[in-house]
């Protein structure tokens, strides 16, 4: 499967395999290795979720998706399922979102959506582009935009996440083409000190740690809102210098030297604490 998906492909096929397969807790733990309490957390999450209008557009496209196809999405959740599901495809999606995330990263910027086909973008309050509606949700799906505010009302707000600017990139249609190569999302990190270290160092910062970090971004910029159950639990769970690493390389890009100062940490210890904050943050289970 695709990880590159704001949602753990794990949480997605937990759900689908509950709600259109009929798969008990424990048929579901067997299946993907882990405890029925594991699987719980993931259809719960999938469930509140769906509680906000487009991301349960997004899950009724899939359902009807795969009642089309007769494809069990436990089995077929990647970026491809989710553009056929929406009936697009990589290379009109990168053109269509590109030129509106040029307006969304301006200060005072927004994306509206409401129950309508298409939504707008607006700059300080006049309205500077326009976005269709199963564009945006495709957005949503790949974590390249995150909901600001209520998500109650006709019309809902978004913003632009880092990780968007992959959509700019000369590799992105040709990642959904084959998605068992390296996923292009790691272009987001290609200017932090992380993804500088992982280059660098890739026995001490691994591709395993790079993916929870990922994993911890969309839980970060999402925790005003439709992650912010997931963001409480991690933040129970870890030590506060472990939160703040990671809240600070992974979440706002600090710089590693900048982190050490903030902690009053040795000079270039600032990755080994991050790797160990990372470590534990897999550890604790918080994000499965």
């Amino acid at each position: 499967m695709n990880s590159s998906l704001a949602v753990s492909p794990n949480a997605l096929a937990a759900y689908f395999l509950n709600i259109l397969e009929g798969k008990s807790m424990r048929e579901i733990g067997r299946l993907q290795d882990c405890q029925a309490s594991t699987v719980l957390r993931r259809i719960r999450r999938c469930e509140d979720l769906r509680e906000h209008p487009e991301w349960d557009a997004l899950f009724t496209a899939l359902e009807n998706h795969q009642e089309d196809t007769r494809q069990s999405l436990s089995a077929h959740l990647s970026r491809e399922t989710v553009l056929a599901a929406l009936k697009l495809n990589a290379a009109h999606l990168a053109k269509e979102f590109s030129p509106q995330l040029q307006l969304l990263q301006q200060a005072d910027s927004l994306l509206l959506i409401g129950d309508m086909p298409g939504g707008a973008v607006t700059v300080a309050g006049e309205v500077r582009g326009k976005m269709r509606r199963s564009v945006a949700l495709a957005g949503l799906a790949f974590g390249w935009l995150v909901p600001v505010g209520v998500i109650t009302g006709k019309v809902r707000q978004f913003k632009p996440t880092p990780s968007a600017i992959e959509c700019t990139g000369r590799d992105f249609t040709a990642t959904c083409s084959h998605p068992t190569k390296r996923s292009s999302s790691a272009q987001a990190w290609r200017s932090s000190s992380l993804e500088v270290l992982h280059r660098q160092n890739p026995g001490l910062i691994t591709a395993d740690h790079m993916r929870i970090a990922r994993d911890f971004q969309m839980i970060y910029l999402g925790r005003q809102d439709v992650t912010g159950d997931v963001y409480s639990v991690v933040r129970q769970r870890l030590a506060p210098r472990l939160l703040t690493a990671l809240e600070e390389v992974c979440g706002k890009s600090t710089g590693l030297e900048a982190l050490e100062t903030m902690l009053k940490i040795p000079a270039r210890s600032g990755k080994a604490v991050v790797a160990l904050a990372l470590e534990t943050l897999d550890h604790t289970g918080a994000l499965t």
